[in-house]
């Protein structure tokens, strides 16, 4: 898969709302990590591997389980329907 690395702008800055900080930490850091569907490992040789995980793991896809997570936490579908 070709990458945009030429052209692609990235920006890093400090996370100091404590709240936000822990959010993020239980959401997006912890869903990546355990990510055995998607996720990729860069080895030695600068080549890509899909990560090996257990092999009776439940699978985590961590795009997924962020999709759902947000619709959860947004309470669209929460409400009783009329």
């Amino acid at each position: 898969m070709q990458r945009n690395l030429d052209r692609r702008v990235e920006i890093a800055y400090p996370i100091e709302d404590p709240k936000l900080k822990d959010e993020i930490i239980r959401t997006l850091i912890k869903a990546s990590l355990k990510d055995n569907v998607k996720a990729r490992v860069l080895h030695p040789d600068m080549k890509y591997y899909y990560k090996n995980g257990e092999v009776n793991a439940k699978k985590v896809d961590s795009q997924e389980w962020l999709m759902n997570h947000t619709i959860k936490a947004s309470g669209i579908y929460s409400k009783s329907k009329v």
